[in-house]
């Protein structure tokens, strides 16, 4: 059994998302949609998007030893990862696919679920 393990690879964590929008799509035609459904909570959770490749253009860390951190597109979206600083900094510039959900506070601003390398 263990080398039939060995020969399968490593186990990959499956990201289930409901859609793939760029932000731009969500801030113009979805955003206001997505607040017509509120409240989200348990057992009716927002649903999350996943992003077309984007790049990272600023990487903005804050708290208390930079726990977290504020990612900035080109196109002035912004995607708040929290716990994550360190990694943050380290997709800075590159090319990514973000799991995403909206903070409902602004139709241009995310929560990251998750970040897809490409």
């Amino acid at each position: 059994m263990q080398i039939s393990a060995q020969q399968e690879g490593p186990i990959k964590p499956i990201r289930h998302f409901f859609a793939e929008h760029s932000p731009q799509d969500f801030a113009r035609n979805i955003y206001a949609d997505m607040l017509l459904l509120e409240p989200f909570g348990q057992n009716f959770n927002q649903p999350i998007f996943l992003s077309q490749e984007v790049t990272i253009q600023e990487v903005q860390t804050f708290s208390v030893n930079n726990i977290h951190a504020k990612l900035i597109l080109p196109s002035n979206e912004c995607f708040y990862l929290f716990n994550k600083g360190e990694r943050a900094l380290k997709i800075k510039n590159q090319s990514v696919q973000l799991f995403y959900t909206s903070t409902l506070s602004s139709a241009n601003e995310f929560l990251v679920q998750g970040i897809k390398k490409i």
